[in-house]
């Protein structure tokens, strides 16, 4: 139960992180003021969840399973913003090529040592 309730910690951080960055994007006439009041709160949320999520998944995940994880909500979470809120079109090639890139800089940042 505990390995669920963490993952379902992260996911619904990641919801707040998603309409925190880009739900303004939505609204036809949106200032720096009216974005901020929607993103602070979601923001506050999104970083209490996720500390409680990520340390209650260190139990079972690694660092980098648990990145791995967060990202694949983020783009869960806004592909669902983007289709249902935005309504923008998707392309599938560009986009999958897109997140394989970033898949591919995390593995390669998360397994390169300096010195």
């Amino acid at each position: 139960m505990q390995k669920g309730a963490s993952l379902l910690l992260i996911y619904a951080a990641s919801w707040c992180y998603v309409i925190a960055s880009y739900y303004h994007l939505s609204l036809k006439q949106w200032s720096f003021g009216k974005a901020m009041i929607i993103a602070l709160p979601l923001v506050v949320v999104e970083y209490t969840l996720s500390l409680h999520g990520n340390k209650q998944s260190n139990s079972f995940l690694s660092p980098l399973q648990i990145l791995i994880f967060t990202f694949i909500c983020y783009v869960v979470n806004i592909l669902v913003l983007n289709v249902l809120v935005l309504k923008q079109p998707i392309s599938p090639v560009r986009d999958a090529i897109a997140v394989a890139l970033i898949v591919a800089a995390i593995v390669v940042s998360t397994n390169t040592r300096i010195g």
